[in-house]
C-alpha cells in the first residue's frame, strides 16, 4: 500500500532500529503539567472548578486553564477550530496546504457518493465536528466501504455534515505552536511490530504489550489489530512475519487505538513548522493550537498537508514521548501568558503617562463620590 511507505520509513529511521522506548511512570497528566510550570514561575494558583485553574501574579490574573484548553484562545477561536469544515477553509484562505475534498450535509449520501466515484484513489470520511479520530474512516475504496464509513461519521449528534476528503500520503505530526512559535512536533505512528522470522503476529503484540506496560501512558493504550487491515496487508494473527519486516496493525496514526509518539521537533524541517504557524495564524485569537500536518518526510515541506487544528491540544505526547526526549510546551505556555500580562501592563502604563490618561485620571478624580458625613 503506497500511503504507508512514508510511515514505514519513518518506523524505520526513528523507532525500529533498536531505539529503545522511553520508560515512565507519569500517565499523563495535561493541565497538571501547566499548573505545575504556573508554580515553578512563582505564580499563585486558584482552583475556580473542576479542571479550572487561574494563575495569579503580583498585579492579578496572569492566565488561567479550562479542561484543555488555556486563556491564550479565545472563545471565538474554540468553535472554528471544533469545525473541521470552517476551519480548512480559513487555511485555504491563508495559503495553507489541505487535501482536496468537500463537505456534504447529513441528507447527502448520493452526492457524496459521486465525490467517491469521480475520485482517483482512497478517500477520507470524517465527521465535521469530532476530535481524536472519532468516526475518522480512511482508505475509502469501495462503495460498500462508503456506506459503512458514511454511517460511522454521521451517528455523532454533534457533527452537521461529513468531510470527504482524497487521502493524502504521509506520516502523521501534530506541532504545538503557542503564540505564533512551533515550540515542539511529535510523529504519531500507528500501532505495529517488527518480525524477527520465528514469531506470530499474535506473539510480537503481546511482547510488544509488556514493553508498553513500562510507559504509564501508554500502558492504559492496548493495541487494537484490525483483523480486515491485516488481510489487505496480506496477514493474519498466525502470520510470521520476516526478521525486520514491519507489520501496521491498523490503519490509525491514533495513541488510542495502540499507536506511539515521538519527539520529532529537531528533525521536521523548518518550513513544515513554518506551515504548521501560518496555520495556527489562520484562526483568529488561536494562542495555543495542536496543528496536525501530513509529512511524505520529515526532511521536507514537499506536498505536506494540514488536517486540523486543536485548541485543546494533548500536552501529554509533548511531556511524556514513547521515544525520544520530552519538551516542556507547559512552560512554553506560562511564559507566553507572563508575556501578554507584561505586555498588558506595559500598556496601560504607557497610557496612564499619556496626555489621555492624565485627563482621563483627573476627570475620575472629579466624579469621584464624597463621602457623606
Amino acid at each position: 500500500m503506497a500511503p504507508l511507505q512514508p510511515v514505514e520509513r519513518s518506523i524505520r529511521e526513528h523507532v525500529a532500529r533498536g531505539t529503545p522506548l522511553n520508560e515512565t511512570d507519569d500517565p499523563g497528566r495535561h493541565a497538571a503539567y501547566v499548573v505545575e510550570a504556573a508554580e515553578r514561575r512563582g505564580l499563585r494558583i486558584l482552583q475556580v472548578g473542576r479542571d479550572h485553574y487561574c494563575f495569579l501574579g503580583p498585579d492579578g490574573a496572569v492566565g488561567a486553564i479550562k479542561n484543555m484548553v488555556t486563556s491564550l484562545t479565545s472563545d471565538t477561536a474554540v468553535p472554528a477550530a471544533n469545525s473541521k469544515h470552517i476551519s480548512k477553509l480559513l487555511f485555504q484562505q491563508h495559503g495553507v496546504p489541505v487535501p482536496r475534498g468537500q463537505r456534504f450535509g447529513r441528507a447527502e449520501y448520493e452526492r457524496a457518493l459521486a465525490w467517491l466515484r469521480a475520485a482517483e484513489g482512497p478517500v477520507v470520511l470524517k465527521p465535521d465536528a469530532g476530535r481524536g479520530g472519532e468516526a475518522v474512516t480512511v482508505g475509502v475504496t469501495t462503495e460498500d466501504g462508503f456506506a459503512r464509513a458514511w454511517r460511522a461519521a454521521t451517528a455523532s449528534k454533534e457533527s452537521a455534515g461529513v468531510l470527504v476528503e482524497e487521502q493524502a500520503s504521509g506520516v502523521d505530526v501534530r506541532v504545538l505552536v503557542v503564540e505564533g512559535r512551533a515550540v515542539a512536533a511529535a510523529s504519531r505512528i500507528p500501532a505495529f511490530v517488527v518480525g524477527d522470522g520465528r514469531s506470530s503476529v499474535e506473539a510480537l503484540v503481546a511482547a510488544k504489550g509488556e514493553l508498553r506496560r513500562r510507559h504509564a501512558y501508554l500502558a492504559r493504550l492496548p493495541i487494537l489489530a484490525d483483523e480486515a487491515w491485516l488481510a489487505r496487508l496480506g496477514h493474519s494473527f498466525e502470520s510470521v512475519p520476516g526478521d525486520g519486516e514491519i507489520v501496521i496493525m491498523n490503519g490509525a496514526a491514533n495513541l488510542s487505538q495502540g499507536g506511539e509518539h515521538v519527539n520529532v521537533t529537531a528533525r521536521v524541517h523548518p518550513d513544515a513548522l513554518h506551515i504548521a504557524e501560518r496555520a495556527a495564524a489562520s484562526i483568529p485569537g488561536m494562542g495555543v493550537a495542536g496543528i496536525d500536518l501530513l509529512l511524505p518526510s520529515l526532511d521536507s515541506a514537499a506536498d505536506a498537508v494540514v488536517l486540523e487544528a486543536n485548541t485543546g491540544a494533548n500536552l501529554s505526547i509533548h511531556h511524556v514521548p514513547g521515544y525520544g526526549e520530552p519538551v516542556d510546551v507547559a512552560g512554553a505556555i506560562v511564559d507566553a501568558m507572563l508575556a501578554r500580562e507584561t505586555a498588558s501592563l506595559s500598556r496601560w502604563r504607557r497610557f496612564r503617562r499619556s496626555p489621555a490618561g492624565k485627563r482621563l485620571a483627573r476627570l475620575a478624580r472629579r466624579i469621584r463620590p464624597r463621602r457623606a458625613g
